[in-house]
Formats: C-alpha cells, structure tokens, sequence
C-alpha cells in the first residue's frame, strides 16, 4: 500500500465506497491547496501513479512491487519533476525485515536469471548445425560475423586455407564413442582415425589436444593417469594442449564458490588441476561450454597450420617411436635443459655423449665445446665448477 500526495484542488469523497470495491480508496483533504489521496493500489501502483502524477509519496507498508513502479514512472517522465519517496517503517521491526527479504530475494532472483542465461544450453533442433545454419547470436565462428572482411584481415590466409581443401584431424579411435567426431565431420573436417598413444586429436604436425569430460576429468586426476598423458604430450609434441569440455546441460564451473578452498586440498579437483599446470608449465588449458564450442576452438587452433600426418601421429609413443628417438629419463633431462648454455638444439648431443650427470661434470672444456660450440661450453663448464 502506498500514500501519494499530488498537486491540485480539493475533493470529496461522495464514491469512495464505490472506488473501494474496485480495489482502490481515495481520501481527498482540502489543506493549504495540497491534495492528498490515500491510495492502495492492489497491484495497480504503476497505473496509479501515471494517472495522479504524485510529487511526494509516503510508503506506510513498503514494497519491492511498489517501489520498482516508483521507478519505471520516474523514469517514464524523462528528467521532470522528480517524486520524493518517504518510508514509514519502525526501525528494526519486523517490517523492516520483510522488506530487506524481499529485496534480497529480488536480488538472488535476478543474479539467476544472469547466471542461467550465461549457462544456457543450445536447444537440441540447432545441435550440429553450421555456423551458416545459426542464428547471427549462436554463430562462434568469426567468418559468421566478420564476412567478407575476414580474409582481408587475416591476410588472405582464408583463401590460402580454402585453396588446400578441407582441414584434416587425426583422431584417437577411442574418441568416436563421443558425439563430437561426427560434429567435427558435419562441420566440413576430414577425420583420419587411428590409434593414439599419445592424445586424442592431431590438428598439426606440433599440436595435440587431450580432450577431458568432467567425469574423465576427475577419474583421471585421482588416478593420476592425466599426470602421465600430459608428461607424453609434452615429450612429443611442442604445442600440448589439455581441453576440459563441459556438459551443455550443467553449470560452466569446476566447482561452486563454496566448495573452493582457501588452499590446497589433495581431495579437491580444481587443486590437483593447478598442481598439475605448476608441473607442466608448457601445458596449455583450454576451457569448452559444449562440442559446438570445441569446433570452434579446433577452427582457431588450426588456422594457418599445415595438416596432420596420419601415419606419424600414429607412430609418436609407440616402441618403435620411442627406440627410434631415443627417449630419455625426464628427470635428468629437465634438470640438464634448465643448464646455462643447454637449449633444445643441443641437450641431445649431450645425452648422446654421457650416461648420467657425474659423467657430465667430469667433462673438458675441449669435449664440451666439441658438443656445445665454444660459448655455450665455457658457460656450462664455469656454472659445473665454480665454487658454491
């Protein structure tokens, strides 16, 4: 209920009896030129206070409803004469409670609605489409927006990329239980399955992606088996990529505000997760709302690249790939590369040459600058015996 004074004459009150079985009642005091309508609106506040255009308004049984009606008719007078709104409430009383509830509930309310709308899943008629096939909102690809503008900015890799035919993806056999190697072959990208050791999808000869549900996501971190694949995409390939794809129908988090620690847990998800990136630095992370999102990201990550290899992708991790490339303990070898003057053109030749690091140390300048080149030898020869 609300109270509203406007500015006007006097009245009388001859219908208010009438005006009351219509869900308001009107109460008119001629005072000092002052006009003064004791109103309840009944769910008709905004309709109420467009016709009576009231300056003061004294709300003796607050609202969220009325007040947001305040507002709209505030706003719907663009700059005029503003209204003052007066609260009648007891401090601290029961009232006031319910009032600062019902604000809050409003709040949660519209927070919701946010967070779902961020969260919405597409419906299932526009599952597997093309991006020429979305509607202008859906569309994730960037030829969707940008048009013809698109090969002048990337300058004219589109027409480059056309000119090769279509994009080429290695896929881990394994992955065709999943929906999105047939989305990928409806978006126009040529499949070569096989078997992977080593990744579940190929895009080029140096980028491998891992690609993790949720459900796998934690069964593998508790096991400790993502620790492994990680540990081989960074061995083989230069660009390892890990993708956390995430179910369309639940919510795009690892876990909800409440249940993040303020430190690390062993049991908790998002902590073993970071302890892994602090592992492999190298290791990038890539997060999915949904497969039509993952298309996306693999049309982005192959832009401009050369096409996979079938038979090589096939090869890296198996024995034969690992005899032929002379794998070695990766212990020593992170501990060798982090070495002034080791890089990634010359570790080899060490390794080659020595079996552990004792032998290394026991090195001449001579044999050293043999391997290295005479720079990076004294600079490994200074850092192995100069005095701690």
């Amino acid at each position: 209920a609300g109270a509203s004074a406007a500015g006007g004459g006097g009245g009388d009150n001859d219908d208010g009896d009438e005006e009351a079985e219509s869900g308001a009642r009107f109460e008119l005091f001629d005072a000092l030129g002052v006009e003064v309508a004791l109103v309840q609106h009944g769910g008709r506040a905004f309709g109420l206070l467009a016709s009576l255009a009231p300056r003061h308004v004294l709300l003796y049984d607050p609202e969220p409803a009325m007040v947001r009606a305040i507002e709209l008719e505030q706003a719907r007078r663009c700059g005029g004469v503003c209204m003052r709104v007066y609260f009648l409430v007891l401090a601290d009383s029961v009232e006031e409670q319910g009032y600062r509830s019902d604000l809050t509930a409003e709040k949660e309310a519209f927070e919701g609605l946010i967070l779902a709308k961020g969260r919405m899943a597409l419906p299932s008629e526009w599952e597997g489409r093309t991006a020429q096939q979305l509607p202008p909102q859906l569309r994730l690809e960037e030829e969707a927006s940008a048009g013809s503008n698109a090969a002048t900015l990337r300058g004219g890799r589109a027409r480059a990329s056309s000119s090769r035919g279509a994009p080429t993806a290695v896929v881990d056999l394994r992955e065709f239980r999943s929906a999105l190697p047939n989305m990928l072959q409806l978006h126009g990208v040529t499949l070569r399955p096989a078997t992977l050791e080593v990744g579940d999808y190929v895009l080029a000869p140096d980028l491998v992606v891992e690609r993790k549900a949720l459900p796998d996501l934690v069964q593998s971190l508790a096991s400790g088996r993502l620790y492994n694949q990680a540990e081989a995409m960074l061995r083989t390939y230069r660009r390892p990529t890990l993708l956390l794809e995430f179910d369309e129908n639940r919510p795009f988090a690892l876990a909800t505000r409440a249940e993040l620690a303020a430190d690390l847990s062993p049991n908790s998800t998002t902590s073993k997760l970071c302890l892994l990136l602090l592992h492999f630095p190298k290791l990038r992370l890539l997060w999915s709302r949904r497969p039509l999102h993952t298309i996306a990201i693999f049309d982005a990550l192959k832009r401009g690249a050369p096409e996979p290899d079938v038979d090589k992708a096939a090869a890296v991790g198996t024995h034969a790939e690992q005899a032929a490339g002379q794998l070695f303990n990766m212990t020593p070898q992170d501990l060798l590369r982090s070495m002034p003057g080791v890089h990634a053109h010359n570790y080899r030749r060490l390794m080659n040459a020595v079996t552990n690091m004792h032998e290394l140390s026991q090195l001449s300048l001579g044999r050293l600058a043999e391997l290295l080149g005479e720079q990076n030898a004294r600079r490994l020869h200074t850092f192995l015996h100069q005095s701690a």
